[in-house]
């Protein structure tokens, strides 16, 4: 990881969603560029409900950022706020390409 290179958080919760995208500065202190914070419906009880509108929603919001601050992300941090969780799947529609899932 550089450290000039900005990172992109994606933290969700229950009712809502924040995307944050900062980077370090030259003193080590970490820098917000940009901050979405997404009321999200789709969510209840740590399930999403419509999860295609959900997909669409985040990736609109990441690409925005995206172009606000001219720098694709290629890695994600994912932050959950679930209290109650007995399994977590996590699946997408390409490989991996070598990439870990931690």
């Amino acid at each position: 990881m550089q450290i000039e290179s900005p990172m992109l958080f994606v933290e969700v919760s229950q009712t809502y969603c924040i995307i944050t995208a900062g980077k370090h500065d030259e003193n080590q202190k970490f820098v917000i560029l940009e901050k979405i914070f997404l009321q999200m419906e789709e969510i209840n009880k740590d399930k999403f409900f419509n999860s295609e509108e959900t997909i669409k929603l985040l990736k609109d919001n990441i690409e925005i950022i995206e172009k606000k601050i001219n720098h694709i992300f290629r890695e994600v941090t994912v932050i959950l706020d679930v209290y109650n969780y007995f399994c977590l799947n996590l699946s997408g529609s390409k490989k991996l390409n070598g990439s870990q899932v931690l």
